[in-house]
């Protein structure tokens, strides 16, 4: 997975790649074991959804201690050509209802015989946005959260 924004850092041809991989990089590098093991688990069962063309409603992990969340969102073949707008517009609704101030969008899709993986970034505030809370009263698209504390890494 990393792999692909490393690949998006050296298509850019200046020394400082003009792109949100930087800040997506320093966020995961934040994270503690647990939070990184779950991150690992749902990004597992998305890429298993994505293979066999099965729809399956986003993931979403939150990390209180650094402020960001995490949205994967796999993508069947039937969606692909909305594929981008879609991650773009659920991580903004996710960063929005969990009220974070960092958000990492992690879309896949199969176009070929591989795995396609898009990030994005966004940052700032949460201004208020009756629009957007009526349509996730309307239609709500992400599975219904569990919160789970981690357990401590020393005990």
């Amino acid at each position: 997975m990393l792999e692909t924004l490393g690949s998006k850092i050296a298509a850019h041809e200046g020394e400082y790649a003009d792109s949100d991989c930087y800040e997506i990089l320093s966020e995961l590098a934040l994270l503690g074991r647990y939070e990184l093991r779950a991150l690992k688990l749902e990004l597992r069962l998305a890429i298993e959804g994505v293979r066999a063309d099965k729809f399956e409603l986003p993931y979403r992990i939150a990390s209180e201690r650094t402020g960001c969340g995490f949205l994967i969102l796999p993508v069947t073949r039937e969606f692909h050509d909305r594929a981008f707008n879609a991650l773009q517009s659920l991580s903004l609704a996710s960063k929005h209802e969990l009220d974070l101030e960092r958000q990492v969008g992690i879309g896949m899709w199969k176009n070929s015989e591989f795995v396609d993986v898009e990030w994005i970034f966004l940052e700032g505030g949460n201004p208020p946005d009756p629009d957007l809370e009526g349509r996730l009263a309307f239609s709500y698209p992400f599975r219904r959260a569990s919160e789970q504390r981690l357990p401590p890494i020393f005990t």
